[in-house]
């Protein structure tokens, strides 16, 4: 419950990306039971970032910081084995040790390659969390 009264208020809630909810209305006591991850279109998320400079810093903050709240449910709080490892590293984090979980300034089509899979690989990891905390 405290981690998720830290986490709201952190630069998430984009109207754009909306990243996590919370439906229940007894949070303290059961935080988990109304908690649920969304996965992540890397579409949506690709034109939002190309509006501008700025919003293209804004998603990639966005993404580290959802990646911290992954890690930290998962190896910390829940115990949830994941099938891709998160590593955090601020703007520029990455999934399962080579995936970019941020976009350049200046994008080759390698490595917008390797951001669609690692959003792919990120939402794989947000259905088995969800599964989890579901169960």
């Amino acid at each position: 419950y405290k981690l998720l009264t830290v986490f709201k208020d952190i630069p998430f809630t984009n109207k754009d990306i909306n990243l996590f909810e919370y439906t229940n209305s007894d949070i303290e006591s059961l935080p988990e039971k109304g908690l649920t991850f969304r996965t992540i279109n890397h579409e949506s998320i690709l034109k939002f970032a190309q509006e501008s400079e700025e919003n293209r810093r804004s998603i990639n903050t966005q993404l580290g910081n959802y990646a911290l709240l992954l890690s930290i449910v998962t190896n910390k709080i829940a115990n949830i084995r994941i099938p891709y490892t998160l590593s955090y590293y601020g703007s520029s984090s990455i999934i399962d040790s080579h995936y970019p979980l941020y976009l350049m300034d200046l994008q080759s089509a390698k490595h917008f390659e390797r951001f669609k899979k690692a959003i792919s690989l990120l939402n794989v990891n947000i259905n088995q969390i969800n599964q989890f905390l579901q169960v």
